[in-house]
């Protein structure tokens, strides 16, 4: 009921308020995760980043879309909207704010959706003449340079995060005026 009673601004400020807590609670996962070497952890929490960087940017362009964020689908009223795809929110990112986003988002993809790119993770070749490998059964980071990859990726995310809030917290100012 709560809900229903908010109007404009008070619904996008909620959202506005839990797209903070969200993007903080993540990043920090991501960071603590980073640390004790966590690459699966650090992925799939990378991908809900990014996905959540593009649901706040899009409610940021389009403050209506936020009615559809807000009840269970099965409450939803003719006429409403209805929750886009995640696809469809990744190609609005990469067409209107980054043209590598939807790379960054299927690189992603493939590692938590345990693509190729996860299957050899837990490998490292120690020998590239010999093809020698070794295999770890505990996470760690198959190379400095993956490790390097992630956390430019993570520094790019969260500025991507922070702009995307900025503007979400200037579409709240300017539906509460």
């Amino acid at each position: 009921e709560a809900i229903k009673a908010m109007e404009g601004p008070t619904r996008l400020l909620a959202f506005c308020q839990s797209s903070i807590t969200r993007a903080n609670g993540l990043y920090e996962g991501i960071v603590r995760e980073i640390r004790v070497a966590n690459h699966p952890a650090v992925f799939v929490l990378m991908r809900q980043l990014t996905e959540t960087v593009a649901v706040v940017r899009y409610v940021a362009d389009k403050p209506s879309y936020v009615t559809a964020l807000l009840r269970p689908e099965k409450e939803w009223k003719p006429g409403e909207p209805k929750r886009k795809s995640i696809q469809s929110l990744i190609d609005y990112m990469d067409k209107h704010y980054s043209t590598q986003f939807k790379a960054v988002y299927a690189e992603l993809s493939e590692l938590c959706h345990f693509g190729s790119t996860a299957v050899w993770q837990s490998h490292v070749i120690v020998l590239d003449e010999e093809r020698k490998a070794i295999w770890s059964s505990h996470p760690a980071w198959r190379s400095q340079r993956t490790l390097y990859v992630a956390c430019a990726q993570v520094l790019e995310l969260g500025d991507a995060m922070a702009q995307a809030l900025v503007g979400l917290a200037e579409t709240v100012g300017n539906e509460a005026r």
